[in-house]
């Protein structure tokens, strides 16, 4: 009997590892997405506010491109080779 528990506490503790491995790794990702999009929010505020500053416009281009905009065809994915 004495078995049988210690495997049942054993099964439990390996599935609230794995809990905590995932809540660990989904808090991560979470937070890098957080900051990728405030990095986007600052770029577009920056060149919202300044349309002429050919810096911003370009950190905003490199930024969209990043999050997988197509700056040509303005669309993600891309459709140019759709033509």
């Amino acid at each position: 009997m004495n078995e049988a528990l210690e495997r049942v506490i054993a099964e439990q503790q390996k599935e609230i590892d794995h809990l905590k491995l995932r809540d660990t790794v989904n808090t991560a990702a979470w937070l890098r997405e957080h900051k990728r999009q405030e990095r986007f929010m600052d770029a577009f505020w920056l060149c919202f506010n300044s349309p002429s500053d050919k810096d911003a416009r370009m950190n905003m281009r490199l930024l969209l491109a990043e999050q997988g905009w197509c700056v040509r065809c303005q669309q993600n994915p891309c459709e140019c080779d759709d033509e």
